[in-house]
C-alpha cells in the first residue's frame, strides 16, 4: 500500500474517535487522557492529540497514528489495520485481495437478517420474543448481539437463500439447511432462538440454535464444522467484548451465552465463553495472547466445578493469572444475578474469587471424611499432585496446612516434581525477606483476629492462601481460623495445644512476647483494613523483588524489567493512597 493512501487513511480517521471506543478519555488541557490500554497502570500515561492525531502511552511507548494505534490495539497486521480504517472512513482500496469465502459470509449476513426479522416482525417469533423477555434480555441487548429466532416452517430459510440466488451446496456444506432421503432440503434450525457465531474479524461464521421446547433433551445445536466454523478456535462474543477487555485488562470466562449476555448487562462487558465445548488448548493459546488475567465464572454446580478443574489445568502452563469466582447455591452467572442482583455480583467479584490452589483445595476435601483412611489417603495424594510444580513457597504453605488439616507432621508429606526427585526446600532457596510493614501486618492481623472472631471472618473472606508476607504466619492466621469452628472465643492455651514446635515458637516469639501489652491493645475496623490491604501487597511486592533479581541476571531485557517494576510500584502508591 502506497505511502500516500495510508497518509490518507491516517488523515481521514478521527484519533479521539477511534481511541474512545477502547478507552475512556477525559480533558488535560489541548490533548485527552486515559488509562493506557496497553499495559496495568492507575496513573493515566495515555495520551491523544487531536492537533496531531495520534495516541501514545508516555510510560509504554505503544501507539502512534491511527494505522498504528489499531494495529496494536486489535492485535491485527498493519495491512488489515489500514484495510479496516479505509472501510470504515469510506476509501476505497482497488488493490485489496477478496476473500474467497466472501460470499459465503455474505449468504450468513442474509440468514441473520432473516432471523432477526422473524423474531421482531413475525406472530411466529412472539413466543421466542417472550421467552427472551422473561430471561431479562433487553431490546438493546437482542439488536446487539443479533439474536432471532428460526420459524417452525421446515424450509423458511431454504427457499429465502435460494431465491436469492444463493448455492444449494453452500447451503448444506455450511449447515443451514440439510436433505431428506427423498431429495427435498429443510432448514437445520427450527422453531429456535438464533445466537450468530462472530470471528475475530466480526464475520458471522456459524449459528448456535436453543430450543424452545422445555421438554427437548439437547437444549442446543450448533452449525456443523465447516472451513470456518471450529468450536475449538471460536470464543463466544470475543470480538464485541475486545474493547472492554482492554479497558478492564481481563477476561471474564462463562459456559453459556445466555450468562454472557446476563453478564454484560450487568456492566462486565468483558465476559466471553466457550459454545457447549471442553476448553482447549486452541482457546487457551487465543486467550492468554489477549490477556494474562482471567476469571472463572462456570455454573455452580458439579458439573462447573469439574468443567472449572479442567480450565484450571488447561491454563497451567501459561502464564495467566487465574482466579475463580464461586456461585452459592448450584447457580449459574445468570441465575445468580436474577436472583440476587447486579450489585450483589459485583460485591461476590470483588470479594469472593480465590485462586486455583485454595479452589482445589477446598473442592478436593469436599464431601470427603478425613478420619477415613481412603479418603485420607485419596485427599493427600491430590493436593500432592496439585502443588508439585508449585513455587517452593506455596508448596511449603500447602504442606503445612495439609499436616494441620490430617494432623500428622509436615515430613510425612513428601512432594516429588516431574523428575520424581523429592522436593527439598534449602535455605538457599528461601526467597529474600519483605520489608517489615509486610510483616508486622501479619503479627497485627492476628492479634486482631485473637481479640474478635469478626476479624478471623474478614481474614478469611478477603485473604487468599497465595496472600502472605510470610509463610509461617499465614499458617497461624489459618489455624486461628480451625480454632473459632470449635471455640466461640479465642483461647490461647488450647490453640497452643494445636501448634507443631515450629509454629509454637513461632507464634511464642512473634505474637505473645509481650502478653500484657496484646491485651491491652485495641483493634478497629480501619486498622485491620490496613493490615489486610498491606498483606495482599506482599505478592506485588515479591513481583517486584523478582524483577531486580531478573534485571541482573538479564540486563539486555533491563528496560522491560524496570517498566513493569515502575508500573506496580505506582499501582501499589495508589493502593495505598486509595
Amino acid at each position: 500500500m502506497e505511502a500516500a493512501l495510508l497518509q490518507k487513511i491516517n488523515d481521514q480517521t478521527n484519533i479521539v474517535d477511534l481511541v474512545s471506543e477502547y478507552v475512556e478519555l477525559t480533558k488535560a488541557g489541548k490533548n485527552l487522557k486515559g488509562l493506557c490500554p496497553f499495559h496495568q497502570e492507575k496513573t493515566p500515561s495515555f495520551f491523544v492529540s487531536p492537533e496531531k492525531n495520534i495516541a501514545k502511552c508516555m510510560s509504554c511507548q505503544t501507539g502512534g497514528q491511527p494505522i498504528t494505534f489499531y494495529k496494536e490495539i486489535k492485535g491485527i497486521s498493519f495491512q488489515e489495520a489500514a484495510n479496516e480504517l479505509a472501510v470504515r472512513a469510506g476509501i476505497i482500496i482497488e488493490d485489496v485481495k477478496k476473500d474467497p469465502l466472501d460470499h459465503i459470509y455474505k449468504m450468513f449476513d442474509e440468514t441473520i437478517k432473516f432471523y432477526q426479522f422473524s423474531l421482531m416482525k413475525t406472530e411466529d417469533g412472539a413466543h421466542a420474543m417472550s421467552y427472551l423477555k422473561n430471561r431479562a434480555v433487553k431490546d438493546e441487548t437482542i439488536q446487539s448481539y443479533q439474536l432471532g429466532y428460526a420459524p417452525k416452517k421446515s424450509n423458511a430459510l431454504y427457499s429465502l437463500l435460494r431465491d436469492k440466488k444463493y448455492d444449494v451446496s453452500d447451503m448444506l456444506n455450511y449447515g443451514l439447511i440439510r436433505q431428506s432421503e427423498e431429495g427435498s432440503y429443510y432448514d437445520l434450525f427450527l422453531d429456535k432462538i438464533i445466537f450468530p457465531i462472530h470471528n475475530e474479524k466480526g464475520l458471522v461464521v456459524g449459528l448456535s440454535g436453543r430450543s424452545l421446547k422445555k421438554d427437548d433433551a439437547v437444549k442446543y445445536i450448533n452449525s456443523p464444522e465447516s472451513k470456518i466454523f471450529k468450536k475449538s478456535n471460536l470464543i463466544y462474543h470475543l470480538y464485541q467484548a475486545l474493547p472492554s477487555i482492554r479497558k478492564q485488562k481481563r477476561i471474564i470466562l462463562t459456559e453459556g451465552y445466555m450468562d454472557v449476555i446476563a453478564m454484560d448487562q450487568a456492566g462486565f462487558n468483558e465476559t466471553v465463553a466457550t459454545m457447549g465445548t471442553s476448553l482447549t488448548k486452541e482457546h487457551v493459546s487465543l486467550l492468554s495472547q489477549i490477556t494474562d488475567n482471567i476469571i472463572l465464572a462456570y455454573d455452580g454446580d458439579q458439573a462447573g466445578n469439574q468443567a472449572t478443574l479442567k480450565a484450571i489445568e488447561a491454563f497451567n502452563k501459561t502464564k495467566v493469572k487465574l482466579d475463580v469466582l464461586i456461585f452459592p447455591e448450584q447457580l449459574d452467572p445468570d441465575e445468580f444475578i436474577k436472583k440476587h442482583g447486579v450489585q450483589a455480583l459485583k460485591n461476590h467479584i470483588e470479594h469472593h474469587l480465590k485462586d486455583p490452589f485454595d479452589y482445589r483445595y477446598d473442592m478436593y476435601k469436599h464431601n470427603r471424611d478425613l478420619k477415613n483412611s481412603h479418603d485420607m489417603v485419596a485427599f493427600k495424594d491430590d493436593i500432592i499432585k496439585m502443588i508439585k510444580d508449585a513455587d517452593p513457597s506455596v508448596q511449603a504453605l500447602y504442606k503445612e496446612r495439609l499436616a494441620i488439616e490430617l494432623n500428622i507432621d509436615a515430613s510425612l508429606i513428601q512432594v516429588k516434581s516431574k523428575n520424581n526427585s523429592t522436593l527439598q526446600l534449602k535455605k538457599k532457596e528461601t526467597k529474600k525477606a519483605l520489608p517489615n510493614r509486610y510483616f508486622l501486618s501479619e503479627v497485627g492481623l492476628i492479634i486482631a483476629m485473637m481479640q474478635d472472631k469478626k476479624y478471623a471472618l474478614k481474614a478469611s473472606n478477603e485473604l487468599s492462601n497465595n496472600h502472605f508476607a510470610d509463610s509461617h504466619m499465614a499458617v497461624l492466621r489459618y489455624q486461628i481460623i480451625k480454632h473459632y469452628e470449635s471455640h466461640a472465643i479465642f483461647e490461647i492455651e488450647a490453640f497452643k495445644k494445636q501448634l507443631k514446635d515450629d509454629y509454637l515458637l513461632k507464634f511464642e516469639s512473634n505474637v505473645l512476647n509481650d502478653l500484657d501489652y496484646i491485651k491491652k491493645l485495641k483493634k478497629d475496623d480501619k486498622m485491620v483494613e490496613e493490615f489486610i490491604a498491606f498483606i495482599k501487597q506482599s505478592i506485588t511486592q515479591r513481583r517486584i523483588d523478582k524483577l531486580i533479581e531478573k534485571r541482573k541476571e538479564h540486563p539486555e531485557n533491563a528496560i522491560l524489567y524496570v517498566s513493569e517494576r515502575d508500573t506496580l510500584i505506582k499501582n501499589m502508591n495508589g493502593d495505598i493512597k486509595s
